[in-house]
């Protein structure tokens, strides 16, 4: 803009740690370097050999920017040991999805042909060939918010604790596999969606699939994981017994019908993360599945 100074960011900053923080906190930095213009470019360059520990700018307001935090880190937590009461102990753990039955990788063989060889006088074939493997499933996956430390790390910030866990809940329920997109368009909704609300532990259902259940009769491995689900659960309550149990609930775009052992059935993943998000007061961890 003319008549204003502009500063340049790099393309990298040499850091002595991977720093984690919000994309405001990148702006602040700027405006922060803009400020003490001067200094910065009259400063010795200290990526170079030497006191890499030197800082031409006051190290308590940078670490105060740095130590800034936004939703995201409130729920996942940072590791950052080198600037005091920067780290955040994360409120979500996720597991690794994994299919309820047995799968093999499929290989997608592929070549690159140039489109040149004529004008080359060339006609060797193709310029590349290669595969990439890739698998389909049912998958189980699942992730706990511990609902104490979430609200601690919210504590003192502007945003709400409900708002926070309803965007979560619909973001780890809705999201899909990026890598390979459009090569593979894997837009599919959940079979079923679960959520428990607990007053002590988190208790994840991945062991009702430790033996891989297998196609029903007509085929799929939808139903019969549904249904192992469905008995662990119930093995599941019988064994922990429900007086921590404060909310057990789960919807599905096709299944209307399932045993007691899920909990409340509700016609829509919004009521249904409603539903989960009211029990917010109550301490405790959240289970999404």
């Amino acid at each position: 803009m003319e008549g204003q100074r502009r500063t340049t960011l790099p393309n990298h900053v040499i850091t002595n740690a991977m720093i984690y923080v919000p994309q405001a906190a990148v702006g602040e930095l700027a405006d922060y370097a803009e400020e003490h213009r001067e200094t910065l470019e009259a400063a010795k360059d200290i990526t170079k050999k030497g006191d890499v520990k030197a800082s031409a700018l006051p190290k308590a307001a940078v670490d105060a920017i740095l130590r800034s935090r936004n939703d995201v880190v409130n729920l996942f937590g940072r590791m950052l040991a080198e600037i005091d009461r920067a780290g955040v102990d994360g409120a979500v753990q996720v597991a690794h999805a994994m299919t309820t039955h047995e799968a093999d990788a499929d290989l997608d063989y592929f070549t690159a042909v140039d489109d040149l060889t004529s004008t080359w006088q060339d006609a060797s074939g193709s310029a590349h060939m290669g595969h990439t493997e890739f698998s389909a499933g049912t998958f189980y996956r699942y992730a706990t918010i511990d609902l104490d430390e979430l609200t601690r790390n919210l504590a003192g910030t502007d945003s709400d604790v409900h708002e926070v866990l309803t965007g979560f809940l619909t973001a780890f329920t809705l999201a899909v596999p990026q890598a390979k997109k459009n090569s593979t368009a894997p837009h599919t909704l959940p079979h079923l969606v679960h959520f428990a609300v607990r007053g002590d532990r988190p208790v994840s259902f991945a062991a009702a699939f430790e033996q891989p259940v297998r196609p029903g009769s007509h085929g799929g491995n939808g139903a019969p994981a549904v249904t192992a689900l469905a008995q662990y659960a119930a093995a599941a309550g019988s064994f922990l017994g429900n007086s921590h149990l404060i909310s057990s609930s789960w919807t599905s775009p096709e299944l209307k019908d399932l045993p007691d052992t899920l909990g409340q059935h509700f016609d829509g993943l919004e009521a249904l993360i409603a539903d989960a998000v009211s029990h917010v007061g109550s301490t405790g961890s959240e289970d999404a599945a």
